[in-house]
């Protein structure tokens, strides 16, 4: 979530202060000819992707989730960002 996060921020930088609409896990963010997020990770305990969910998708802010495989070690009771402690989802969420 952290290499999200830094991907969405250094796109923000380089795009004249946008985030990336498109949130999928199927699509690169680019910016020009600068590839700033190839694909998102995989899973490192296993070989499929994470379960990722990116639902603010404006050019002015975003969140994205990842469900976690211990339910209570995230920070976000949805993928739709309803942050609070020891919940299903961990979510990161625009830093400007």
């Amino acid at each position: 979530m952290n290499s999200i996060q830094k991907a969405a921020e250094m796109y923000y930088s380089l795009n004249s202060a946008s985030y990336p609409i498109t949130h999928n896990t199927g699509a690169k963010w680019e910016v020009g000819t600068q590839t700033v997020l190839e694909n998102f990770p995989k899973d490192p305990k296993s070989s499929g992707s994470y379960l990722y969910d990116c639902t603010t998708q404006s050019a002015d802010g975003y969140c994205c989730c990842a469900k976690m495989e211990n339910t209570t070690a995230g920070n976000s009771t949805s993928p739709d960002c309803s942050f609070a402690p020891d919940t299903g989802y961990f979510c990161v969420k625009n830093q400007q």
